[in-house]
């Protein structure tokens, strides 16, 4: 430590000493345009590692979390951007500890440490309950248990919005064969085609009598669609004088295409600080890279925070429209 005084001294004009020395690791970077984001080495690898707990296996809805990939590819400062228990964010941490990921890159093409945004779909292994047991016996039920659910994941048009509880008939023979179905009344032609190429594409055991014989009966199948946040905002607006909102739209101008028409309503809290966090999307079976490219968009851009009946910024929820084409 005294070498430094004397070299200073001796020196003919004034030398700047060096730069403090810091063990603090770079902050990560959003990926902007020009950037190239890290990926999962495995495409994949984190849903398949995440054990819930057993208590929790049935567990439904979306989770969406933010962790840095370092220049290694080692992950750190996770963190969950959307509500979750506690121990379902740590099983999602340690899934996300069990993979390897790619590192993110700049412009240049160098190394560097880039958050990276990952939403989650968690799906019960069985399907809603088509229809209830009656003391005369059981009812029609698929034959493969989620069936028409992961016929619909693949069919479902991701530029629609629906709200409401629908009801899908389906006449089921003795011998099993399927016969007519019913849908709700008004559905758009692509979703109509969705779930009647869903239903034909699955098969289904016959309803029984209390005797255990195979007798013909009506399926049902009950879906329900809601739009993100409708609640907590009806709510917020009587403790709020201004709600929060983007800064600017120009932001959204960096969505790129996906070969898609159509729009998403995406609900975002933001803080008090003006930091945008626990990202919602409806509909929620929007492809996984296009969900991610907008999370990621939403979370460069600029936020006014909600003005409190204090007048002082509060944390609230509010929604953003995302046309895409």
């Amino acid at each position: 430590m005294l070498a430094l005084p004397l070299l200073l001294l001796l020196a003919a004009e004034p030398v700047a000493p060096p730069p403090a020395a810091t063990n603090e690791p770079r902050a990560p970077v959003f990926a902007t345009s020009g950037f190239t984001r890290p990926a999962e080495a495995r495409k994949g690898c984190v849903a398949r590692h995440i054990r819930l707990p057993v208590d929790m296996a049935g567990s439904s809805g979306s989770v969406t979390v933010k962790f840095a990939v370092e220049l290694d590819g080692s992950v750190s400062r996770f963190e969950p951007l959307s509500d979750a228990p506690d121990r379902v964010a740590a099983a999602i941490w340690e899934g996300v500890k069990g993979c390897k990921f790619t590192p993110g890159r700049d412009p240049k093409g160098a190394p560097l440490a880039v958050w990276m945004i990952l939403p989650l779909r968690f799906q019960p292994d069985a399907p809603p309950t088509p229809s209830t047991p009656t003391a005369s016996g059981t009812p029609p039920r698929e034959a493969e248990p989620g069936c028409i659910r992961k016929q619909l994941h693949y069919r479902f048009p991701p530029n629609r919005l629906l709200r409401g509880l629908l009801v899908i008939r389906v006449a089921v023979a003795a011998d099993g064969k399927q016969g007519a179905i019913e849908l709700p009344p008004d559905l758009p032609d692509d979703v109509a085609n969705a779930f009647k190429l869903s239903i034909e594409g699955c098969s289904y055991r016959p309803a029984t009598s209390a005797g255990g014989q195979a007798v013909a009966g009506t399926f049902e199948y009950r879906v329900s669609f809601a739009e993100p946040g409708e609640a907590e905002r009806a709510a917020e607006a009587t403790r709020l004088k201004r709600q929060a909102k983007l800064a600017s739209t120009t932001c959204l101008q960096r969505l790129r295409s996906f070969g898609v028409i159509g729009h998403a309503v995406v609900q975002v809290r933001v803080t008090a600080d003006g930091e945008p966090t626990n990202f919602r999307l409806q509909p929620d079976n929007v492809p996984a890279e296009m969900r991610l490219h907008i999370f990621d968009v939403l979370a460069t851009c600029k936020w006014v925070p909600a003005i409190g009946l204090d007048d002082k910024p509060v944390d609230a929820d509010t929604v953003v429209t995302i046309r895409y084409r």
